[in-house]
């Protein structure tokens, strides 16, 4: 009797280790994308999900979506994300499936994720949060929507990557500072581009030009005479000297306006240069 239960139980011993030896590679061929399949954990451990060929255009949708998407899980875990995602995370897909996605957050927006999935179960939440893949913070928003597979409840999650906004949003408020500074200046502020052409003028500069001088050439809106380092008065385009590596600090000069009046200016002019050293 003792013999029989023995081999009773290694036998059953050796079909457990079988199946769990299946299992684990099942699992592993779902997590690095080998074969259609989710895999979920549950309150009753983890489920296995097999995608349906039928959705397989959907899939196909969703991988070409500009934005990254998941599924989750009813407590948060990702269930499936697309190549974008995976990529905003700066992690490999199969390193990101099964994960929490609270844990690709910083810890301080931890709390935040965790009541959009407390309230997505209501109704559809959205929200401005940052990811902290990659070693650094990106801005993203985030939509999350509830649904139901099979009974049970998960979640639909979009992230729309914030960057390009947010550079966006930096030049148009250093535009609109610029644009500030120009106009509050008592002096005549003109910057022109490589051609010589005026691009932006402060409004002393059109009251000195008696008309919008934008997009005219310098010297056909400024024609100026400026005295040399020699004293000797000189004619020219001042833009163009500048964008040759001419320097004018406070030299005198004369501006002949078209309504005929003579102003007595002091000029001066240099090129602009970027962080990279270009004019």
């Amino acid at each position: 009797m003792a013999a029989d239960s023995l081999s009773r139980l290694r036998a059953e011993n050796e079909e457990l280790r079988l199946r769990l030896e299946e299992a684990e590679q099942a699992l592993e061929a779902i997590r690095t994308g080998q074969v259609d399949s989710l895999v979920v954990d549950g309150p009753g451990g983890l489920r296995i999900y097999s995608l349906d060929s039928a959705i397989h255009s959907y899939r196909v949708l969703v991988e070409a979506m500009s934005g990254g998407a998941a599924t989750l899980s009813d407590r948060g875990a990702i269930v499936y994300c697309n190549g974008r995602l995976a990529s905003l995370l700066g992690a490999p897909l199969e390193r990101v499936m099964g994960t929490a996605l609270r844990e690709w957050f910083p810890e301080r927006f931890r709390p935040r994720v965790d009541s959009m999935l407390r309230h997505a179960a209501e109704a559809d939440v959205r929200q401005e949060l940052v990811l902290g893949g990659r070693g650094e913070e990106i801005p993203v928003y985030v939509s999350m929507t509830a649904i139901h597979h099979e009974g049970e409840r998960a979640y639909c999650v979009v992230l729309t990557d914030l960057r390009e906004q947010k550079r966006n949003e930096e030049i148009v408020a250093a535009e609109r500072l610029a644009r500030s500074v120009l106009d509050q200046s008592a002096e005549a502020i003109v910057v022109c581009d490589l051609e010589g052409r005026v691009t932006r003028a402060s409004r002393a500069a059109d009251t000195l030009c008696g008309r919008s001088p934008l997009f005219v050439p310098f010297a056909e809106a400024f024609p100026l005479a400026v005295a040399a380092s020699d004293g000797a008065a000189r004619s020219g385009d001042v833009a163009q000297a500048a964008l040759g590596g001419e320097v004018l600090r406070a030299a005198s000069g004369t501006l002949q306006r078209p309504d005929g009046v003579r102003l007595d200016l002091l000029v001066s002019a240099a090129a602009a240069r970027g962080a990279g050293g270009e004019v």
